[in-house]
């Protein structure tokens, strides 16, 4: 039974940062995906997001990098503009009611999010105080997504069991440790499908918030609870059906984010201004 449930934050409650990624590249000519190969993935970004390095100096680094292989002067203040502008304000306000509909219906809730820490006083004011009750921040615990290591951490955080967990997240590869461990994963696709992916899990939350439903859970074929819009057979990272929240089998057991408050923005050295 389902006893609590987990969020991402980029990507989920928040919108996706990559369509900024790409606004730099076109407009500093840069080959497609040059940016974003620092940020997602990337080693540099790697270490802000676990604690081990200052998000000042990857714009440092991420700008030279950038100069010496595209002869380009990208400037450490518009990657700054750009994490902001990756996330800005823009929350998702029905996101957000689902994560309080959650906690109120009795859930426990939480974030697990790869994240540097500068953000980290505003990833705890995201939500309306009391509506998390365990921060998964990936700098604080030296550990990121995917590493299956932060998922048992963030179980033992909750004093829960795999199988008593559900997580969202946007990237299936994030989903697949998860889903080993025994938890049920859901692919967030839209906030309608996140709902009803849950309420097929058995979390009592309203199926519709518009006209105030219970959803009970239907039956399904053993395993496997379909809960997207997309074809029957799209299949993402470990053979998992997008737009499904797929239990795991009876014998197993178990972008980083968007940029803080204006106060809280990492100081960019004047000198790497253009």
């Amino acid at each position: 039974m389902i006893g609590a449930v987990v969020f991402d934050v980029g990507g989920v409650l928040c919108p996706s940062p990559v369509g900024e990624f790409e606004k730099v590249d076109a407009e500093y000519g840069l080959p497609a995906g040059t940016v974003m190969s620092f940020v997602r993935g990337g080693e540099l970004f790697a270490r802000c997001e676990t604690g081990r390095m200052p998000i000042a100096e990857f714009y440092r680094r991420c700008s030279s990098a950038i100069a010496e292989k595209h002869h380009v002067d990208v400037p450490a203040q518009r990657l700054d503009a750009m994490l902001w502008a990756c996330m800005g304000d823009s929350v998702r306000p029905e996101m957000v009611a689902l994560v309080v509909e959650v906690k109120a219906a009795g859930y426990q809730t939480a974030l697990l999010t790869n994240i540097f820490a500068e953000r980290r006083d505003w990833l705890h004011t995201l939500l309306p105080a009391g509506t998390i009750d365990a921060y998964g921040d990936s700098s604080e615990l030296g550990l990121r997504k995917p590493d299956p290591t932060i998922y048992r951490r963030l179980l033992a955080m909750l004093g829960r069991g795999p199988r008593e967990v559900a997580f969202v997240d946007d990237f299936p590869e994030n989903l697949v440790p998860a889903r080993d461990l025994g938890m049920v994963g859901v692919l967030y696709e839209s906030s309608r499908q996140v709902r009803r992916a849950l309420v097929e899990a058995g979390v009592r939350i309203t199926l519709d918030p518009l006209d105030g439903r219970t959803g009970e859970p239907e039956a399904r074929e053993p395993g496997v609870r379909e809960v997207g819009a997309r074809e029957a057979g799209a299949r993402e990272a470990g053979g998992s059906p997008r737009g499904r929240a797929v239990a795991p089998p009876e014998r197993v057991g178990a972008s980083f984010e968007r940029p803080g408050a204006p106060s809280e923005r990492a100081a960019v050295p004047s000198e790497e201004v253009a």
